[in-house]
């Protein structure tokens, strides 16, 4: 806990230093969503994605999807995931967010292209699985969602075997 609040402080130190400095603008934003402001860090990764000299922009796309969704901000969570996929359509953090917000919004067939996608990438990654099983449950796919809560369980029980196709 004391880490995190220095940690804080130096991020803080940094963005009074330089405040047009998109890294810094990111680093703080990212520290404040992971500190339940996730409101209040929305602004910075806007910060950072002004800075024309930002090398990352899709990092602090993400990071305003992620913090936009905690915040209750599903719209602007969706824009800055989408933004992060035109850039990099292998963003993980923004592809497993989408998965996830098409899930909430009973959107199951845009649910699964996102879940399909993060999993091609990440094909071990228990919370990918679990919510494609969930996804195939609500589609009516029970073998698909058998098949993904095999290879969850597999995973699970450290076997190496997993198989990595659907």
């Amino acid at each position: 806990e004391g880490d995190s609040a220095a940690a804080g402080k130096y991020y803080r130190q940094a963005v009074t230093i330089a405040p047009d400095t998109g890294i810094y603008a990111n680093n703080y934003g990212t520290w404040l969503c992971a500190n339940e402001r996730a409101a209040e860090s929305l602004g910075w990764f806007d910060r950072a994605l002004a800075d024309p000299n930002y090398t990352t922009p899709v990092a602090a796309l993400a990071n305003a999807g992620t913090c936009a969704s905690r915040a209750g901000q599903p719209e602007r969570a969706e824009a800055s995931w989408r933004q992060a996929l035109a850039l990099a359509p292998d963003e993980l953090q923004s592809l497993s967010g989408m998965a996830a917000l098409q899930f909430e919004r009973g959107r199951y067939l845009e649910a699964r292209a996102f879940a399909e996608r993060w999993l091609a990438l990440a094909p071990s990654d228990a919370e990918g699985l679990q919510l494609a099983a969930g996804i195939e449950q609500k589609l009516g796919d029970n073998a698909a969602a058998q098949r993904y809560l095999f290879r969850l369980q597999a995973i699970s029980s450290g076997s190496t075997t997993v198989p990595r196709t659907q």
